[in-house]
C-alpha cells in the first residue's frame, strides 16, 4: 500500500479513535450533537481525499490504485435504494431522516458509515497509528468515567446534564449503556496492544484494566456478556498464535486486578450503586481474587509445564465459551417453562422476568408482534424510517409504564429494530455486511485480524441489546 495513502487513512484513524471519542457528547444539553457531527464531517472529508488521491493515481496509471469489489458496490447500490424506498414510506421523511442521522439510527447513519468503510479499505493505515490512537482514546475516556463513577466531576460534566439524565450519564459518552459497550469493543485491542508493544507496557496495561472497568460499569448485560466471550477469545488467541504463555498469565492478572479495583471502587462511591444480577456475577471479588493469585503462581510454574497448563488453559476457555453461549437460550426456556421467582437468587442472578430471558424481553416480544401484523409490503421493505417509537409506544407504551419499563424510542435490539425499519431486505442487508466482515477477518492470517475480529464479535453482542451505535462507528469503520 502506499505510504501517502497509508497517512490519508492514519489521520482518520487518529480522529476516530482519538478525538471522536474524547469530544463531549452534548444532546444531553439540548445543544447540537458535535460527536456526531465530527464524525459525518471527517467521514465526508476522508471519502474526498480518497476519491481525489486514486483518481489522480488511474489518470497517471498506478496500478496500484484500491479499487471497489463487486458486491461491495452492489452493497451500496441496494443501500440507497433501500434508503429511499424507507423514507418513501415514512409521513414526514425530512423530520424523520434529520431524526436517524443526529440519533446515530438506520440506514442513512449506516450508508454514511459504510462509505467510511470503503475508503479504509482503499487507503490502509499504519498499525502504530491504530493502536496508540486507540489506547489514549480509552485511558482519556475511561479516567473521566472512574473519576465521575467515585463522585469526581471533573469539568462539571455530570452538574450541567439535565436532572432526568444525571443518573445515566458517565464520561464523554454520555450514557452509561454506550460507554460500556464502546470500552467492552475496546478491549481485545488493548489486549493485543499489550501482546504488541513490549515496549510499551504500562500504557498497554492501563488501557486494558481501563477497558475491562468501563465496561463492567455498564448496566447493559449484553455488554457484560460481550467482554467475557472477548477475553475468552483473546486468551484463546495468544495461544493459538504461540505467545509467550507468561503474557497470558500478565494478561490474567490485570483483568483480575482491574475488576478487584472496581468492587473497591464500588466501596469508595459518594453515590449507591445499583447493580443488575449478571454485574454482581460477573465482578464477584472471591472468583477474581482467585483468578489473580493463580496467575500470579501460574506464571512462576510455567517453564517446567507449559504443555500441560497450556491445554488446561484451552479446555477451561472453550467449557466457559460454550457455557455462556447456552446461558441465553436456557435463560429464555427457563423463563418459559417454569413459573419465575422474581424475588430468588436465580432470577436475580440471571436478570430475568416473566417473558424473555430478561427485562428487554418484553419489548423484543412485542416487537415482533408488531412486525408480523404490517402487510406483506411492510414485512418485506419496512415501515420507514424512526417508525418503530411512534407505533410501539401508540399500542403498547401505557402497558410498558405498567411494568416500570421506561419510555422506549427504540426496540434494544439493533437487528429488531432494522427489521422493523427497513423489513427483511434490510436485515438481510445488515446480515451480509456482518458476514463479509467476519469471513474476511477469519480466513486473514494477520495476527491482528485475530483481535478485531473478537472485537467485531463483541460489537455484535452488544447490539443485541442495544440501537443506538454512534458510539462504535469508529470500529465498525476498521472491521469492515
Amino acid at each position: 500500500m502506499n505510504n501517502n495513502l497509508k497517512k490519508i487513512g492514519s489521520a482518520y484513524i487518529v480522529c476516530m479513535l482519538l478525538l471522536y471519542p474524547v469530544i463531549i457528547t452534548d444532546k444531553y444539553y439540548n445543544i447540537t450533537d458535535t460527536k456526531l457531527y465530527t464524525f459525518y464531517i471527517s467521514t465526508a472529508t476522508f471519502a474526498i481525499a480518497t476519491i481525489i488521491y486514486n483518481y489522480v493515481r488511474w489518470l497517471k496509471n498506478d496500478e496500484n490504485v484500491g479499487l471497489l469489489s463487486k458486491i461491495d458496490l452492489w452493497i451500496i447500490i441496494t443501500l440507497v435504494l433501500e434508503a429511499v424506498i424507507a423514507g418513501i414510506s415514512t409521513n414526514d421523511f425530512g423530520i424523520a431522516l434529520k431524526a436517524t442521522v443526529v440519533y446515530g439510527v438506520g440506514i442513512a447513519f449506516f450508508l454514511i458509515l459504510g462509505i467510511g468503510v470503503l475508503c479504509v479499505q482503499i487507503t490502509g493505515f499504519k498499525e502504530d497509528v491504530f493502536l496508540f490512537s486507540l489506547m489514549l482514546g480509552v485511558t482519556i475516556t475511561s479516567a473521566l468515567g472512574m473519576l465521575q463513577f467515585l463522585g469526581v466531576d471533573l469539568f462539571g460534566l455530570i452538574s450541567s446534564v439535565i436532572i432526568e439524565d444525571k443518573d445515566t450519564f458517565i464520561s464523554t459518552i454520555g450514557n452509561t449503556s454506550f460507554f460500556g459497550a464502546y470500552m467492552a469493543v475496546c478491549f481485545p485491542i488493548t489486549a493485543y496492544a499489550f501482546n504488541k508493544l513490549d515496549n510499551y507496557r504500562y500504557i498497554t496495561s492501563i488501557s486494558v484494566a481501563l477497558s475491562v472497568i468501563g465496561s463492567i460499569v455498564s448496566d447493559t448485560d449484553a455488554t457484560i456478556l460481550a467482554l467475557a466471550v472477548e477475553m475468552i477469545l483473546v486468551v484463546l488467541l495468544m495461544l493459538s498464535k504461540g505467545r509467550d504463555i507468561k503474557k497470558v498469565f500478565q494478561l490474567g492478572s490485570i483483568i483480575a486486578a482491574a475488576i478487584l479495583l472496581f468492587n473497591l471502587m464500588l466501596l469508595l462511591s459518594t453515590e449507591e450503586r445499583y447493580l443488575f444480577g449478571v454485574q454482581k456475577l460477573f465482578i464477584n471479588p472471591i472468583i477474581w481474587g482467585v483468578i489473580f493469585a493463580l496467575c500470579l503462581v501460574g506464571g512462576k510454574l510455567v517453564d517446567s509445564n507449559t504443555a500441560i497448563i497450556s491445554k488446561v488453559i484451552r479446555v477451561t476457555c472453550k467449557v466457559l465459551l460454550g457455557l455462556i453461549i447456552a446461558s441465553p437460550t436456557l435463560s429464555i426456556v427457563y423463563t418459559k417453562l417454569t413459573y419465575v421467582n422474581l424475588d430468588s437468587p436465580i432470577s436475580r442472578a440471571l436478570y430475568l422476568d416473566y417473558n424473555w430471558g430478561n427485562r428487554r424481553g418484553f419489548i423484543w416480544s412485542k416487537a415482533i408482534e408488531l412486525f408480523n401484523t404490517g402487510s406483506p409490503r411492510e414485512i418485506l421493505l419496512g415501515r420507514g424510517i424512526g417508525s418503530f417509537s411512534d407505533q410501539f409506544q401508540s399500542i403498547y407504551g401505557s402497558e410498558s409504564m405498567e411494568r416500570y419499563l421506561a419510555f422506549f424510542d427504540d426496540a434494544h435490539n439493533i437487528y429488531l429494530q432494522c427489521m422493523f425499519e427497513y423489513g427483511i431486505i434490510g436485515l438481510i442487508l445488515l446480515v451480509i455486511i456482518c458476514a463479509r466482515v467476519i469471513l474476511r477477518l477469519n480466513k486473514s492470517e494477520v495476527e491482528f485480524d485475530g483481535y478485531r475480529l473478537a472485537s467485531f464479535i463483541g460489537l455484535l453482542i452488544c447490539s443485541t441489546c442495544l440501537v443506538v451505535q454512534n458510539i462504535t462507528p469508529a470500529f465498525l469503520v476498521l472491521f469492515m
